[in-house]
C-alpha cells in the first residue's frame, strides 16, 4: 500500500549521484510517491521503506553549503511532516595518532565536548595576519539519533551480534564498481601530489609504514566531529592542524553538512574516500558511498518508528530554530549557554547511566507495537483508571488471568500516560517490565534506581539530590543502596505536580533472597511518602493481592470487541484465503472469541491452528472443535505440536531440535546462537555461513510457538505458559533433548578452530567469538546438562583429555566470568587448563577417576588454582570427595592466597567446608579474612564450633580489626557469639574505631548479644576514639531496651543513672533525636541477684585461690597459661621502672587478657614492652610458653 504524503517522516540527502544510486539500493521497497504541492520545488525525488520508516531520498544538483539549505528547504516544504535529515555521502579523512581513519572507514557526526557533531572551519573573521576568529559550531543532532547511534555503536562493536552493515554491503555485490578496491596509500603530509589522475608517479618512499589492522567487523566506524567547508579540504598541513587541534580533533572533512545542521534536525553520514590531501582521486568514491549508506540502513532499523512519530516535525523545528538563530546571532552570551548546556548535557548522561544502564524504552516501543490499534480503549476509558488519573496518591491494582494481554495493555497504558505528560515537565512517568526470563536483571536496588533515572531524566537539569547522591559514589566508584535511592526518590518526586509509575507483570518478579517482597515494599514505601499514583498488573496471586490491600482493583480481560479487531486484523494481514471469505471471517472470529473465554493468548493459538487448513469443510470442524476451559492452553499446545508433527520427518526433527534447545538451554540463545545450534551435527570438524538455518525458517518451523524478543535480540517461546507446557511435557516431545545438547556443545567445542588452545591476543580472542557464536554458552553450561541427566561418558573423557580443547574452552568460562566482575585482560593470556578442572568446575564427578589416571590431581592451572579449588568453590560435593580420596592437597591455595576451604566457606557450601575440616584440612590459608571469621559474619554456626575444636588458636587470628566476636556481633549472629565467649573470645577487643563488641551490638539493637555480653563481663563504660560508650549507640538510635541494660549493668543508684544519661546525651547532641529524653529508669540487668553475682568476675580481681579461677568463664588452659608465662615474666624486672606500669601478677593478668584502650589486638603493656626495650621484647617471645604471646598478638 503507497504511503500517504504525511507518512513520510524521514529525509535522505545525497549530493553525489554515486552516493545517490548507493541510497536507493539500501531500500526494502521502492514507491511511486504522492503528488507534491509545492510549485517551487524543482528537487527529485526517490520514495520508499526502511523496515518500518518511510523516507525521501533527494540529491544535490551540486556541491555546497547553500545548495544543501536549498534542496533541505523544498524539502520542508514539499514534506512538513518529516522529523530529520541523515546526510549521507563521502568525506576526505583526516587521520592522526588517535584515530586510525582508514579509507573506506565511516564517520558519523557525533558531539564531542563543545562541538556539536560538524565544525564550520572556514566561518568567522579575521583579526589581521595569520590570525582568524571561528565561529563555525554547529547544532546537536537530535537526542533520538544520537541514542540510536549508541546503540548501534554498542551492537557493532558486540562480536556476538550480526555485522548488519556488512549484511547491507551486499545489496550491491551485483555492481562491481561500488566493490571494495585494495591500494590504501597515506603519503606524509609535507609530501605533494606528483601529477596524473592517480599516484603511479609519486614516490613510494614517501608512504606513511602503518600497522595492519585486524578487524573484526568488515566496515570500522569513527564518531566524533566532521569539519564542513564551501571549498574542497586538499592541503595536508591544514587537515593535520584541525585533527590534532584538542579541542576539535576533526576526523573529516566535507562540504554539505553546514548547510544543514543549524537549520534542520540532521545526523551526518560520511565513507571516507581521500585523506584531505593533494593525493585525491575517485578509486575510493563508490566504496566511500555505500559503506555510508549500508551505516545509515542499519541506523533506521535501529530507530523505533513510534519513537520517530513523537518528535515534532521538521517545519515546526525550522521555525523554532530559525528564530533561536536571530537571537545568538546578537548575543555572544547565548553561543556561551548553548556550550555550557552541551556540557551540562554529557555531565547529564553520565550520571543517569551511573544511576542504573536499565531502559525500559525499547520494550515499551515493541510491546505497543505489537498491540492492534483501537484496543484498550475499554481500560482506558473505564471509571477505575479514570478515577486513578484525576486523583494523586492513588494505587490501581490490575490483576488477571496468564495469556489475556496485560503486557501489551501495560504498554496502551503507558502510551497514553506518555501522551498526557509528554507537554508538561511537572508531570513525573516512569516504569518498569518485570520478565521471568531476566532474573539477574530484577534487583530491588537496580528497579528502584530505574524509576529515578527516568524521573530525573524529565528535566534537563538533574535535580539537587541526584547530583549529590553521584557525587558521593563517583570517587570510590561505589553503587547507591536501595536505602539511599529511595531517600532520594523521595525527595524528587516532590519536585513534580503529579507522577505515575507503571509495573508490568510483578508475579513473574523472582522471589529469590525475598526480591518480590522487597521490591513491593520499596514501592509502597515510596507511595507513603509521596503523592505518587501507581498502578501494577500482575496474576492473580493471593500473596501480591495481599500486599496491594487498600488499592482500587480493576481486572484485566481481554472484552470481545479487542478480540474482534485482533483476529480481523490477522486474517485480513494474512495469508489463508479461505479465511479472508467474508463468511468464514465472522464465523472464525465468533467461533475463537466463544472459545477462549477472554485470552488474548489462546486466540492467537487458535487462530493458528485455523490457518494452514486448505479446506473450507475442515476450517468448519476445527472450529466446532476448539477446546475451551482450564484444558484450553494444553489442548492449544499439543495441536500446534501435532500441525509440526505433520509436517515431512526431517522438518519435525528440526523443529523438535529448535524446541529443545529453547526449552532447555540455561538462558536465552540469541538468532545467531539457535542458527549454530541447530545446525551442528554429530561429528562436525566445522561450521561456515552456508551451513546456517535461515531464522525465518527456524521461526516458522514451530507453528508460531517461537518469536524473536527485537529489544533483547534472543529467541524465545510465546508466553510463559508455553515454558510450563513443555516443562511437564517434554518426555513426550523430546525425552533426549539434555543428551543431545551436551552433544551438539562438544561437538561445537571440539572443532578444529579450537584445537590450537586458547587465543594470546583481545582481538584473537574476539574474533574466534564472532566466527563461532554459540561456542560462548556451549562452554559455559556443557557441563551443567550432565546434571541428572544421562549422556556419554566416553564422549565427555575424550574431550577432557585434550588440553587445548579444554583450554580454548576454559578461556571463554573465565572470560565470562571475568566480564561480570572484573576487567578483561589476564584471561587472554592464559596458559593450559587441564581437563580435570573443567570437570572439577562444572562437578562431573563420573569422570573424575579417569582424569585422575592420566595427571596430577594437584595440578595447578595459570593462576595457581587445583582441580579441589574449583570443585570447592563452586559447590560440588561429591567431586570434592572424590578428589579427596585421590589424596588431594587442600593447602594449596591460589595466586591470591585464597584456599579451598575460605572458598567454600565464601561462597556458602557449608557440606563442603565441613568435610575439609573433618578431613582434617582446615590449614587457614586466608586472603584478608580467616576462615573464622567469615564463618563469623556469616554465621555458620556448625562450622565455627569445627574450625575452633580443631584449632583453638584461630580464634585469636585477625586481619585489619576483622576479629570473629566483632564480625558476628555487627552481622547479629547471637548463636555464633555465645560459641566464641564459651571459647574464650575477648569482650575488649575492638575494631578500627576502638569499638567493642557491646558498643556494635548496642548500636544495631541486638538484645540477645548485648545479653550474652554483659553476662561475660563486657565494660560498660569502654569509650570509643571519639569518647563513646555503648549507651550512646543505644540512645543514638533509639535502642530503649538495650540502653535500659546497659544503665542496669553499669549503675545501681538511680543518680547515677541519670547523669550517666545526661552526658550521653550531651554527646549526641548533634542527633536529631538527642532533644526526646528517654524515660530511662534503672532496672537491674538481671532480676535473679544469684545468676547476677554469678557474672564472670573481673580478671584484674582474680587471686592465686583456685577455687576463683575455675569461677571464670575464661578457659582454665588460658588462664593457666597466663599465670606461668606471667610469673616467668614479671621475675627479672622486680623493681624496675616499669613496676608502676604493669604491676604485679593481677594487673599483669589484666593487662594481658582484658587491656583498656586496645589496639590492633595488643595490650598497652605488651606494646610498651615492643616499644621501648627491643631485648625485653625479644626476651619475652623467647619464654612465652608454646608461642602464646606471639600467637595472640602478633609480634
Amino acid at each position: 500500500m503507497e504511503p500517504n504524503i504525511e507518512d513520510y517522516s524521514i529525509g535522505w540527502i545525497c549530493a553525489l549521484q554515486e552516493e545517490y544510486e548507493a541510497g536507493c539500493r539500501m531500500l526494502d521497497e521502492e514507491f511511486d510517491g504522492p503528488e507534491i504541492n509545492g510549485m517551487n520545488d524543482d528537487n527529485t525525488y526517490v520514495y520508499g521503506r526502511i523496515g518500518l520508516h518511510n523516507l525521501v531520498i533527494g540529491c544535490l544538483p551540486r556541491y555546497g553549503l547553500s545548495q544543501a539549505t536549498n534542496v533541505a528547504k523544498d524539502m520542508v516544504r514539499s514534506f512538513s511532516h518529516l522529523r530529520f535529515a541523515l546526510m549521507v555521502g563521502i568525506g576526505g579523512g583526516a587521520p592522526s595518532p588517535e584515530h586510525d581513519i582508514r579509507l573506506g572507514d565511516v564517520v558519523v557526526s557525533v558531539p564531542r565536548g563543545a562541538n556539536g557533531g560538524v565544525y564550520q572551519y572556514d566561518l568567522g573573521k579575521s583579526l589581521g595576519v595569520d590570525r582568524f576568529q571561528h565561529s563555525g559550531h554547529q547544532n546537536s543532532p537530535p537526542s533520538l539519533l544520537l541514542g540510536a547511534v549508541s546503540e548501534l555503536q554498542r551492537r557493532h562493536n558486540d562480536p556476538r551480534k550480526p555485522d548488519m552493515i556488512a549484511e547491507n554491503l551486499v545489496r550491491m555485490q551485483d555492481m562491481p564498481t561500488f566493490g571494495m578496491p585494495q591500494s590504501d596509500s597515506l603519503y606524509r603530509s609535507e609530501y605533494l601530489h606528483c601529477g596524473g589522475a592517480d599516484c603511479s608517479n609519486c614516490d613510494p618512499a614517501a608512504l606513511i609504514n602503518r600497522r595492519a589492522r585486524i578487524n573484526i567487523r568488515q566496515v570500522t566506524v569513527h564518531y566524533g566531529t566532521i569539519a564542513s567547508g564551501n571549498t574542497v579540504m586538499k592541503n595536508a598541513a591544514v587537515r593535520d592542524k584541525y585533527a590534532g587541534d584538542p579541542n576539535l580533533k576533526i576526523m573529516c572533512f566535507e562540504m554539505e553538512a553546514a548547510g544543514l545542521m543549524n537549520h534542520f534536525p540532521c545526523l551526518v553520514i560520511r565513507g571516507i574516500c581521500d585523506y584531505s590531501d593533494s593525493h585525491k582521486n575517485d578509486e575510493w568514491h563508490a566504496y566511500a558511498t555505500l559503506t555510508a549508506a549500508a551505516y545509515a540502513r542499519a541506523l533506521l532499523h535501529v530507530v523505533k518508528p513510534t519513537r520517530v512519530t513523537l518528535m515534532p516535525s521538521w517545519a515546526e523545528t525550522l521555525d523554532k530554530t530559525l528564530n533561536q538563530i536571530k537571537e545568538q546571532v546578537s548575543s555572544v552570551s547565548g553561543a556561551t549557554d548553548q556550550i555550557n548546556k552541551h556540557n551540562q548535557s554529557q555531565n547529564r548522561l553520565q550520571v543517569l547511566n551511573w544511576i542504573t544502564p536499565l531502559e525500559y524504552n525499547a520494550q515499551q516501543s515493541d510491546f505497543f507495537e505489537r498491540s492492534c490499534p483501537g484496543t484498550g480503549l475499554w481500560f482506558l476509558k473505564s471509571e477505575e483508571y479514570q478515577t486513578w488519573l484525576s486523583t494523586a496518591g492513588q494505587t490501581l491494582y490490575c490483576p488477571g488471568n496468564h495469556g489475556v494481554g496485560k503486557t501489551i495493555l501495560a504498554s496502551i497504558i503507558i502510551n497514553d500516560l506518555s501522551l498526557r505528560s509528554m507537554d508538561d515537565k511537572n508531570i513525573g512517568l516512569a516504569y518498569i517490565y518485570c520478565s521471568y526470563l531476566q532474573p539477574r536483571e530484577q534487583k530491588p536496588a537496580d528497579h528502584m534506581a530505574s524509576l529515578l533515572k527516568q524521573l530525573a531524566s524529565r528535566s534537563s537539569c538533574l535535580p539537587t539530590p541526584v547530583i549529590e547522591l553521584y557525587n558521593r559514589h563517583k570517587t570510590e566508584k561505589t553503587r547507591a543502596t536501595l536505602q539511599e535511592i529511595l531517600e532520594t526518590l523521595s525527595c524528587v518526586s516532590k519536585k513534580f505536580s503529579r507522577i505515575f509509575i507503571v509495573i508490568d507483570a510483578l508475579d513473574e518478579y523472582p522471589i529469590t533472597d525475598g526480591g518480590r517482597s522487597k521490591f513491593i515494599s520499596a514501592l509502597l514505601a515510596l507511595h507513603s511518602q509521596t503523592s505518587v499514583n501507581l498502578l501494577v498488573t500482575s496474576r492473580n496471586y493471593p500473596v501480591i493481592k495481599q500486599r496491594m490491600e487498600g488499592s482500587r482493583t480493576l481486572e484485566i480481560h481481554a472484552n470481545d470487541r479487542d478480540l474482534r479487531r485482533y483476529l480481523q486484523e490477522r486474517i485480513v494481514y494474512g495469508e489463508s484465503k479461505i479465511l479472508q471469505r467474508p463468511d468464514f471471517q465472522k464465523s472464525v472470529a465468533e467461533g475463537v472469541i466463544n472459545s477462549v473465554n477472554g485470552v488474548f493468548l489462546l486466540a492467537k493459538l487458535q487462530l493458528d491452528s485455523l490457518l494452514d487448513k486448505k479446506l473450507p469443510r475442515d476450517v468448519r470442524q476445527a472450529l466446532e472443535s476448539l477446546p475451551s476451559g482450564s484444558e484450553a492452553y494444553d489442548r492449544a499446545y499439543e495441536d500446534a505440536m501435532t500441525r509440526i508433527n505433520s509436517q515431512g520427518q526431517s522438518s519435525v526433527q528440526f523443529a523438535r531440535r529448535i524446541l529443545s534447545w529453547i526449552v532447555f538451554a540455561k538462558r536465552d540463545l540469541s538468532p545467531r546462537e539457535l542458527q549454530h545450534a541447530v545446525s551442528v551435527r554429530h561429528g562436525d570438524q566445522d561450521i561456515t555461513q552456508e551451513d546456517l538455518s535461515d531464522i525465518e525458517d527456524i521461526l516458522s518451523a514451530c507453528a508460531g510457538l517461537v518469536t524473536v524478543e527485537e529489544h533483547r535480540n534472543v529467541v524465545g517461546l510465546i508466553h510463559k505458559t508455553t515454558q510450563e507446557y513443555f516443562q511437564r511435557t517434554y518426555m513426550q516431545w523430546f525425552p533426549d533433548a539434555n543428551s543431545n545438547l551436551i552433544d551438539t556443545c562438544i561437538t561445537y567445542l571440539s572443532f578444529k578452530a579450537f584445537e590450537d588452545g586458547p587465543c594470546g591476543t583481545r582481538i584473537a580472542f574476539e574474533t574466534r567469538i564472532k566466527n563461532y557464536p554459540l561456542c560462548v554458552y556451549a562452554a559455559n553450561y556443557w557441563g551443567k546438562h550432565t546434571y541428572k541427566n544421562s549422556y556419554s561418558i566416553g564422549q565427555v573423557v575424550n574431550f577432557l583429555k585434550s588440553i587445548k580443547k579444554t583450554s580454548s574452552a576454559f578461556q571463554v568460562v573465565e572470560a565470562t566470568e571475568i566480564q561480570s566482575w572484573r576487567e578483561f585482560g589476564p584471561q587472554y593470556n592464559a596458559t593450559d587448563m587441564p581437563g580435570l578442572h573443567l570437570a572439577a568446575y562444572f562437578g562431573i564427578h563420573e569422570v573424575i577417576p579417569k582424569l585422575v589416571e592420566v595427571g596430577s590431581v594437584d595440578l595447578v592451572d595459570w593462576r595457581g588454582r587445583t582441580a579441589l579449588w574449583w570443585a570447592s568453590r563452586n559447590g560440588h560435593e561429591r567431586t570434592v570427595a572424590l578428589l579427596l580420596d585421590h589424596k588431594a592437597n587442600s593447602c594449596i591455595g591460589d595466586s591470591e592466597s585464597l584456599s579451598p576451604l575460605w572458598l567454600a566457606t565464601y561462597t556458602g557450601h557449608m557440606s563442603i567446608a565441613e568435610i575439609l575440616v573433618e578431613r582434617g584440612h582446615a590449614k587457614d590459608i586466608y586472603f584478608r579474612l580467616s576462615t573464622l571469621c567469615l564463618a563469623a559474619e556469616r554465621g555458620y554456626l556448625s562450622l565455627a564450633k569445627l574450625l575452633i575444636d580443631t584449632n583453638p588458636t584461630i580464634i585469636y587470628i585477625h586481619y585489619r580489626y576483622r576479629r570473629p566476636l566483632l564480625l558476628a556481633t555487627q552481622q547479629g549472629h547471637s548463636k555464633v557469639v555465645k560459641l566464641l565467649l564459651k571459647k574464650g573470645a575477648y569482650t575488649e577487643l575492638k575494631d578500627g574505631d576502638s569499638r567493642t563488641a557491646l558498643s556494635l551490638a548496642a548500636e544495631s539493637g541486638h538484645q540477645e548479644i548485648v545479653k550474652l555480653l554483659l553476662f561475660h563481663g563486657a565494660n560498660v563504660k569502654t569509650r570509643d576514639s571519639r569518647g563513646r560508650i555503648p549507651l550512646w549507640y543505644a540512645i543514638k538510635n533509639e535502642h530503649e531496651a538495650v540502653a535500659r541494660m546497659l544503665l542496669g549493668a553499669g549503675m545501681k543508684d538511680g543518680s547515677q543513672v541519670q547523669d550517666e544519661v545526661k552526658t550521653t546525651l550531651a554527646l549526641a547532641s548533634d542527633h536529631e533525636h538527642s532533644n526526646r529524653q528517654p524515660n530511662l529508669q534503672y532496672e537491674p540487668w538481671f532480676e535473679d541477684e544469684e545468676l547476677w553475682s554469678r557474672r564472670p568476675i573481673e580478671l584484674n580481681k582474680l587471686t592465686d585461690d583456685p577455687a576463683v579461677k575455675r569461677s571464670s568463664y575464661y578457659p582454665e588452659d588460658t588462664l593457666d597459661t597466663l599465670t606461668s608465662f606471667v610469673q616467668v615474666v614479671s621475675a627479672p624486672y622486680q623493681g624496675s621502672r616499669k613496676d608502676a606500669y604493669y604491676g604485679a601478677f593481677p594487673g599483669l593478668i589484666d593487662g594481658a587478657l582484658r587491656p583498656e584502650g586496645l589496639s590492633c589486638g595488643r595490650s598497652d603493656f605488651f606494646q610498651s614492652a615492643y616499644e621501648e626495650n627491643n631485648s625485653m621484647n625479644d626476651w619475652i617471645c623467647d619464654k612465652s610458653p608454646d608461642g602464646w604471646f606471639t600467637m595472640m598478638y602478633g609480634y
